[in-house]
């Protein structure tokens, strides 16, 4: 996908190419063969970058978001972290319903969609018809999608402008319309306020279970009742899962996780799949001030260039280990200890539907995560401490293998459960590392 501030499209190339590549049409006059890392935060008027203030653009940062752009197939947008890039979505659409799974996924998300509640309804009186409504992701199940035969996706046909450009649209008059309210009363503004603004919010595969939702189902879904489709696509990364050939309006990455994988930088980023979209987020992007920094673009760029070298290789590890872990399950050479083992590449552990959706949605590979529930809290406590190739330590996607206890910061988690982050270790390492762990329980 052409980044909107690159002259030219990207040349079509597959993934690991794409990472190494996509911007070269940037700093062309350097013969520099690494990207060069800028720190100024002003520009001399009138130069051939056409830079003024870093808040508002910054070399180094375009190439990061052109980058990330083509390996999703939209326009990318970064942000000083992943909860930020969440709050940006939410504040550009300022939906009056939410779809998501209540009790399921990163709590992080939860609580910045509640926040934006407490916050709305704080103005509105308390039996406001314009009150954000939070609604579990199974009640939209009951839509019938027979009738859309398709999903509108950038490229697929003619129509796929008409519908994203009045989508947009009708999203940009809501929120003038807001603006010229700003100086009525309360109940002149509830009359300007359109009453329905829906946003239909995934996150596949699930933080911690690693549980999917079918993307392109609630796509459909979106096009019947008129919704945004947002998805969070952190555990997958672009190497996997491709949200915007679904169906999906924005994607969502802590790139804190796999995109920097490293363990030494904070950032999330936004892709669009509507560019009028990205105008007008890196607008706000521009007014709040949410823009990521010059030293951690540089680390998110370097990052990128082997992105799928060591996602691919991750998720391998990660499939592999879930499989012996599988195995463990009343195996008396490992005390017993395992009872359950969370991944959707274990066909004999999770449901058909689940498997087949790893198949068609992840062209069954990964994810480099997967958690495991073990006999007791005490054990799933103990275990940790006997590892030396994990890491005892939250976050994930890093090179270096990470093993978390949840139920510490998400109590809608087992407090037998422990997450697993699959790193570049050999994987017979990481088997041998917990098979003596658990002897020791």
């Amino acid at each position: 996908m052409q980044q909107v501030n690159n002259e030219k499209t990207a040349p079509p190339f597959d993934l690991s190419t794409t990472s190494l590549h996509a911007d070269s049409n940037f700093e062309k006059y350097l013969g520099d063969v690494a990207p060069v890392m800028h720190f100024s935060t002003t520009y001399k008027y009138g130069n051939s970058d056409g830079l003024v203030y870093s808040r508002d653009d910054q070399m180094t940062r375009r190439r990061v978001e052109q980058v990330l752009g083509c390996l999703e197939g939209g326009y990318c947008l970064t942000y000083s972290s992943g909860l930020s890039s969440v709050n940006a979505i939410i504040q550009h659409i300022k939906p009056t319903k939410i779809y998501i799974k209540l009790k399921e996924g990163y709590f992080g998300c939860h609580d910045v969609i509640y926040k934006y509640r407490e916050t709305i309804q704080s103005y509105l009186p308390k039996d406001s018809p314009y009150a954000v409504e939070i609604i579990d992701l199974s009640e939209l199940n009951k839509i019938d999608v027979s009738s859309v035969s398709s999903v509108v996706v950038v490229g697929n046909n003619n129509n796929e402008k008409n519908d994203l450009t009045q989508k947009q649209q009708t999203l940009v008059e809501s929120h003038e319309l807001m603006f010229k309210a700003k100086n009525l009363s309360l109940e002149e503004t509830i009359k300007y306020v359109p009453k329905y603004r829906t946003l239909i919010w995934l996150e596949t595969p699930n933080n911690p279970t690693c549980v999917l939702t079918d993307i392109e189902h609630y796509s459909k879904i979106a096009q019947v009742i008129g919704a945004y489709v947002a998805v969070d696509s952190t555990f997958a990364t672009p190497v996997l899962q491709k949200p915007l050939a679904l169906g999906a309006d924005f994607v969502m990455h802590s790139c804190t996780k796999f995109l920097g994988g490293h363990s030494d930088l904070l950032a999330g980023a936004i892709i669009c799949k509507d560019s009028e979209a990205w105008r007008y987020l890196r607008e706000e992007r521009t007014i709040t001030g949410d823009d990521l920094g010059n030293l951690e673009s540089w680390l998110l760029l370097r990052s990128l260039r082997s992105l799928e070298v060591r996602v691919t290789q991750q998720a391998k590890n990660a499939v592999e280990l879930a499989k012996w872990f599988e195995r463990q399950i009343n195996n008396q050479e490992t005390n017993c200890h395992i009872t359950k083992v969370m991944h959707p590449s274990l066909e004999n552990s999770t449901t058909r539907e689940q498997y087949e959706l790893w198949k068609k949605q992840m062209g069954g590979r990964g994810p480099a995560i997967l958690s495991i529930e073990l006999d007791t809290i005490e054990n799933a406590l103990k275990v940790v401490k006997y590892l030396k190739c994990f890491v005892f330590a939250t976050s994930l996607g890093s090179v270096e293998s990470l093993v978390d206890y949840r139920y510490y910061c998400d109590k809608n988690c087992s407090p037998t459960l422990l997450r697993l982050s699959i790193g570049l270790e050999s994987v017979n390492d990481l088997i041998e590392d917990w098979k003596q762990a658990l002897k020791q329980l």
